[in-house]
């Protein structure tokens, strides 16, 4: 009968392993989301500092 407890016991920790393993998935994902948000809204991304050097090379001519 011990076993029987023992594999209940393994399901149980499995089950809220799994579950933690969903909220951090989902923390993650919900952080990139809201970082590329971010970066399309700010214009805070690669092409944003591309073309501000643009526009201070053209201001220098």
């Amino acid at each position: 009968m011990p076993r029987l407890g023992q594999k209940q016991s393994w399901r149980q920790r499995l089950g809220w392993l799994t579950g933690e393993l969903i909220v951090v998935f989902a923390g993650v994902s919900a952080a990139f989301v809201v970082k590329n948000y971010r970066h399309k809204q700010y214009g805070t991304g690669p092409s944003h500092s591309t073309r501000c050097r643009s526009i201070l090379e053209v201001e220098e001519l």
